[in-house]
């Protein structure tokens, strides 16, 4: 796949500042996050963060660049996953090629490949994925997909978690009666079943507003050095899965810290 030019941080600063900015009247990471200290030493980094509301990422993805600059990692260049569904609708297609720096929509294997290369430093996710249009945008709905472990395992690199609050008014979570959401559900695919079920909830986009504080969490998630390729596939999966479970268990705690 040809690329014209790998983006680092610095250089998605002069937007993301302005937007930040212009959504957030502060920007507050907490006093035991220490950026500097969790990207230094680290070649390569899975940043995962919450989703939020369905515009969230916004304000999100931006703030973790203006976040990197601030404190001296601008030199880092990052990839990301979003939607397929963004490539086929014009005007965000050029949005997500541009934020993404994947000019179209890649498979897993591929994915792993660009990352693996000496091109990019991170590869940013928000694993709870179309997730976000159910529940209240501000708990951390359960993952549409947990591969992005995988490829931390394939790639033997640790994840860096993210965990941001202040956009959940973009979205308005409206609750549905538990007979109606029980006589849907099993005529509902499993992707929009299963979220419903946990949720009871969808969660509708409102305009965007400036918010009064963008605040953001950060910790480092250590993978133990196994051997992942020399695993049975379904010990590849069990494996996947449960350490998934683990960084969103992480996640909860860190939303929950971030409320007192």
């Amino acid at each position: 796949m040809k690329r014209k030019l790998i983006r680092s941080y610095t250089d998605f600063y002069p937007v993301a500042n302005r937007i930040v900015n212009f959504f957030a009247e502060e920007v507050v990471i907490d006093d035991d996050t220490n950026l500097k200290e969790l990207v230094s030493n680290q070649p390569k980094l899975i940043c995962v963060s919450n989703h939020g509301p369905v515009l969230a990422p916004l304000l999100y993805s931006l703030g973790m660049a203006k976040i990197l600059c601030d404190v001296g990692a601008g030199d880092r260049k990052p990839v990301a996953v979003t939607h397929r569904l963004f490539y086929r609708v014009p005007g965000l297609k050029q949005v997500a090629s541009y934020i993404t720096q994947v000019p179209k929509p890649v498979n897993f294997n591929q994915f792993v490949e660009l990352f693996q290369s000496e091109d990019y430093n991170d590869l940013c996710v928000m694993p709870e994925g179309d997730h976000c249009n159910y529940g209240n945008g501000a708990d951390i709905m359960p993952f549409r997909s947990p591969r992005f472990v995988e490829i931390a395992l394939r790639c033997r690199v640790p994840i860096l978690i993210f965990v941001n609050k202040g956009a959940e008014a973009w979205g308005r979570g409206v609750k549905l009666p538990t007979v109606l959401v029980e006589k849907t559900m099993r005529y509902l695919p499993e992707s929009i079943a299963d979220p419903l079920d946990y949720a009871h909830m969808v969660n509708l986009p409102k305009i965007p507003r400036k918010v009064p504080q963008l605040r953001v969490s950060a910790q480092l998630f250590q993978l133990a050095d196994i051997d992942f390729e020399a695993l049975s596939e379904s010990e590849k999966k069990q494996e996947v899965v449960s350490l998934a479970g683990q960084v969103r268990r992480r996640m909860l705690t860190m939303t929950e810290s971030m409320s007192v």
